[in-house]
């Protein structure tokens, strides 16, 4: 067993060495595990949003019916509006220890992806939040108050969902499960049985 410089300066100073790096990797992999916990839940709230999507381009569909009354289309223009008030929440929702990669304004998820400091992993936010750029659906209290309406949020609600649904969610799910996650891993494995075959 080599316990200091005296014994084998050799072996002594491999071992510091690696001690060092297994000191540094800890930090990468607790702030991978941090960005892959964003990642998650930002992902299950978009996807749950798309949900939400689909039944709120049912109901304008359902709007723009020409032969409605008025009273049955405020009736499906409530259903529309209580939807999309569904969409803020699950927007809040997506936060993660202050991180939240859906709200409005939010800014792109940079983690550490290598001991040494060189490698990062960046996530990009994606606002989808009720009118920040990608579902841009009527805010008003009334936003299906007529055919010609319930048919322009039809369009608004087509294109979110294609967004939402689009590259954008397989290129974030790859980022943080490709080969700089499985990198480290492996590599924190070898340092560990090269500490124990040291001691």
């Amino acid at each position: 067993q080599v316990s200091s410089a005296a014994d084998n300066p050799a072996i002594y100073a491999l071992a510091q060495q690696q001690r060092a790096e297994l000191a540094s990797i800890e930090p990468v992999q607790q702030g991978l595990r941090v960005g892959q916990s964003a990642v998650d839940v930002a992902l299950a709230a978009g996807e749950s949003i798309s949900d939400v999507l689909v039944q709120m381009k049912a109901v304008a569909s359902q709007a723009a019916d020409t032969s409605l009354t008025s009273q049955q289309r405020s009736v499906l223009s409530q259903q529309f509006a209580s939807l999309r008030d569904q969409i803020t929440r699950l927007v809040d929702s997506a936060d993660v220890g202050g991180r939240n990669l859906l709200a409005n304004g939010a800014g792109d998820l940079t983690v550490i992806a290598s001991t040494d400091g060189t490698q990062s992993i960046t996530i990009a936010a994606q606002d989808l939040s009720v009118g920040g750029g990608i579902v841009n659906v009527a805010t008003g209290g009334d936003p299906l108050t007529d055919a010609a309406t319930a048919q322009a949020q039809i369009t608004a609600v087509g294109a979110a969902i294609d967004h939402v649904l689009g590259e954008r969610k397989r290129q974030i799910s790859g980022q943080m499960n490709g080969r700089l996650v499985q990198r480290e891993r492996r590599r924190a494995v070898w340092l560990d049985r090269v500490e124990i075959a040291l001691d």
